[in-house]
């Protein structure tokens, strides 16, 4: 199987999971992505369909939102000055150093969670949405796996089921909108690098695993999956690092 079938097989799983949680797609997807894809154009494609699944998860879903506005916003201020240092790190680093730095990310985030699973729950200031933001930021434009910050400190805030999947999509939105804004003004390669082929396939591919996440979020037990998740977070990751290891032994 190429490195673009699995790609789209991951947009897909990662669409999924997104849809159904409020967050994840970058955390499967990028490890494929940045796999067949050089880094600054994973990062963009990997934004170009965040956007695309974000918007249809808050407008193509025909029912009353829950955003807390007053988060989002918070959070979109401290992510300003990020997506500009996260263009740094980009530049910066090897290919196989940022596969690297994806999956750690996503291991951290995951190890994180899992902790949180067995009772650890703490409650966030309002003003810590600014260094949140900072966070997220950096890796929008780094490696787009921008999630984990976000949904966590939302959790730590109150936010719980549809609370937590409508703010966390609506602050990713805002990561996605600045990080393509920023990468575009700088020149690096745009969503449109790939053929028009294998944009669309990916675009079909987050649409239809929007769909299905979202009956998934509608229907499955919310414990179950929620350990699936998790396990497929810390399976991506480490695929990740160990892609990462891999080149830069060789």
């Amino acid at each position: 199987m190429t490195a673009m079938a699995l790609a789209v097989i991951a947009v897909l799983a990662g669409a999924l999971v997104q849809s159904a949680t409020g967050f994840g797609f970058a955390l499967v997807a990028g490890p494929a992505l940045l796999a067949a894809l050089d880094p600054a154009e994973a990062v963009m494609t990997a934004l170009g369909l965040g956007l695309v699944l974000n918007l249809l998860m808050l407008f193509a879903e025909r029912r009353d939102r829950e955003v807390r506005t007053a988060d989002v916003a918070r959070f979109g201020v401290g992510a300003l000055p990020g997506v500009g240092a996260g263009v740094l790190v980009l530049r910066a680093l090897p290919k196989p150093a940022l596969q690297v730095l994806v999956g750690a990310v996503v291991v951290a985030a995951g190890l994180v969670e899992l902790r949180g699973r067995r009772g650890f729950r703490g409650r966030a200031r309002p003003a810590s949405g600014y260094l949140i933001g900072l966070v997220s930021g950096t890796l929008t434009t780094s490696t787009s796996v921008n999630g984990p910050p976000l949904v966590l400190w939302l959790q730590a805030r109150g936010a719980r089921s549809d609370a937590l999947r409508d703010s966390t999509t609506a602050g990713l939105l805002c990561l996605s909108l600045l990080g393509l804004g920023t990468l575009a003004a700088i020149g690096s390669p745009s969503f449109a690098a790939i053929s028009p082929t294998a944009a669309l396939v990916l675009v079909a591919a987050a649409a239809a695993g929007h769909f299905a996440g979202r009956r998934v979020f509608m229907r499955l037990d919310a414990r179950r999956h929620g350990w699936l998740v998790l396990a497929v977070v810390l399976v991506a990751g480490t695929a990740s690092v160990a892609a990462g290891a891999v080149g830069l032994a060789g």
